[in-house]
């Protein structure tokens, strides 16, 4: 068994909160840079992907990169039209879901499931600090600071984090002897991650994991940000709804 297993979900783009293939093009990214570390295995989830050519491209990806997945495809006959905004958002992609199944396939492989967004990268002088962590942990779960690119993948190469933004959201590692698990019944963009953080208060802060662009010109302004997932909320709901209607 593996000391630590880093676990990521990649779902739908969002526009206009994502670039045109963002998915596609950061996981490709992490693949290609991300630096392989002693004792871990790397595990996806790709869940519920409309676009069905998007999705195959990143399937494709992944075994082609020799990586383990999970694919929870979205299943039109399950959708359905006469659902609140919040209950089929949380069908289309039902991330707290996602990263519960991701917990128990990363508990099975490794004493450390480090859970992080599909578009995470774990630099070489921060995977050092999550690992002296783990060692030290006696709570069996901490959280590791994120931080922002704002122009390009690039500035990986490189990074000094006193440049960057410090993202109020941070990533999680949880012990394979806990018990912690996310509420499904939360949807995404309701604080579906905060909640469980704020149950934890006092757990350890690491630096630090970096988050990858969100390719489009105002990704990293905060205000502008709340808009653009509201949107890009609205933008996925339409898609499923018009998809739904085409084919019934």
């Amino acid at each position: 068994m593996n000391h630590y297993c880093i676990g990521r979900i990649v779902g739908n783009d969002l526009p206009p909160r994502h670039g045109k293939n963002q998915t596609y093009l950061n996981l490709k990214f992490i693949l290609d840079n991300e630096p392989e570390f002693e004792n871990c295995t790397k595990f996806w989830i790709v869940n519920r992907i409309i676009n069905t050519e998007e999705e195959t491209s990143i399937i494709n990806l992944l075994k082609a990169s020799g990586q383990s997945f999970i694919h929870l495809p979205f299943e039109l006959n399950s959708y359905n039209l006469n659902w609140d905004f919040d209950q089929k958002l949380n069908y289309i992609i039902q991330l707290n879901h996602a990263r519960n199944i991701l917990i128990a396939e990363c508990n099975r492989k490794a004493n450390w499931t480090i859970l992080a967004d599909g578009g995470i990268l774990f630099p070489a002088i921060g995977w050092e600090n999550i690992c002296k962590e783990s060692h030290l942990n006696k709570e069996r779960f901490f959280k590791i600071t994120v931080y922002r690119l704002m122009k390009s993948n690039m500035e990986v190469f490189g990074f000094n984090a006193s440049k960057y933004q410090l993202e109020n959201e941070q990533m999680i590692a949880i012990h394979a002897s806990s018990d912690i698990r996310f509420d499904e019944t939360v949807a995404y963009g309701r604080n579906e991650k905060k909640i469980l953080l704020n149950q934890y208060p006092k757990a350890s802060l690491i630096d630090f994991s970096i988050r990858l662009c969100d390719l489009s010109n105002f990704g990293f302004i905060s205000h502008l940000r709340s808009v653009q997932r509201l949107t890009a909320m609205n933008n996925l709901v339409e898609l499923a709804d018009r998809l739904y209607n085409s084919r019934f």
